[in-house]
């Protein structure tokens, strides 16, 4: 399979749009779970101002390395290339993201050279559609640093014979509670850092648009916001962490993240502070 480079990333309104519009007609034969396309980017350096606002929106602390969930948004262009090629035949309105896993074998310097690139995988049937999976990884001359798998859910035929995979349960009886109010334009701030500008996150007419009552969250902000509090306790180790996503976080609101920390890792969950629903669970593993 051949790597396509991109030299200079669409600007993300463009091709946010070019994404909304896609509506390919059905593919002429069934696809084969494999991986369909690679893209990638060389020399690829930080903002300073934009990793400023992250750790601002997000919550991390002032660092010499980028904190652990930041190269996701330096991936993000890849991704949207990859959902405009030809090797994701579909419409992209209506993916669910509900997993994503993140392996840090290094942290990063703020001051990096990096190359990335992002594999589409897929599709894997499952009970209630099919998976599609980005797989990212990035390299500082030639070592691998970083990986990132995020897992989306296309709904469509079901199959009822396949079991539902299994996924994280909310920790219990957290040993360390943090409460917090999300305000109601947490969405269009992210959505202007990290260039995922779908309408679902943004304004209430925007997202009833889309079938929602009131725009929520993006999934990885409220990783990113998770990992701000439970990072120190990473000491810089290499770490993988996983987060499935659960119910969505209506905006404005409120959560509350509840973690315990092991001597192998971190046991975390987001919840509604009211009813106890869960917006996400997670789980750090040392490496």
């Amino acid at each position: 399979m051949l790597t396509k480079e991109i030299k200079k990333p669409t600007p993300a309104l463009i091709q946010y749009i070019r994404i909304a519009m896609k509506n390919p007609g059905k593919p002429k034969q069934e696809l084969v779970c494999e991986e369909r396309a690679r893209f990638s980017r060389k020399n690829v350096r930080v903002n300073p101002s934009e990793l400023e606002e992250y750790r601002r929106q997000c919550g991390f602390a002032k660092s010499k390395y980028l904190p652990f969930t930041y190269p996701f948004l330096l991936t993000f262009p890849l991704q949207s290339a990859l959902f405009l090629s030809d090797a994701y035949p579909h419409a992209v309105m209506g993916l669910v993201h509900i997993r994503n896993i993140i392996t840090q074998h290094k942290q990063i310097p703020v001051d990096a050279t990096l190359d990335t690139d992002c594999t589409l995988i897929g599709p894997e049937k499952v009970h209630n559609g099919e998976l599609f999976t980005f797989y990212t990884r990035m390299h500082i001359a030639g070592e691998l640093v970083w990986e990132c798998r995020s897992v989306l859910l296309r709904r469509g035929k079901k199959n009822p014979d396949m079991e539902k995979a299994p996924t994280l349960d909310v920790v219990e009886n957290a040993e360390r509670i943090v409460d917090w109010e999300v305000p109601a334009l947490t969405g269009v701030k992210y959505a202007l850092l990290g260039r995922d500008i779908n309408p679902i996150h943004l304004f209430p007419f925007t997202a009833r648009a889309f079938g929602f009552k009131r725009p929520i969250a993006h999934g990885m902000w409220a990783k990113a916001r998770a990992m701000a509090s439970i990072e120190s306790h990473l000491k810089g180790r290499p770490a993988e962490v996983t987060v499935d996503f659960k119910l969505p976080i209506f905006l404005p609101g409120q959560a509350q993240l509840g973690y315990n920390v092991r001597k192998d890792g971190v046991d975390f969950g987001l919840t509604d502070p009211e009813d106890g629903k869960p917006f996400l669970a997670g789980q750090v593993k040392y490496i």
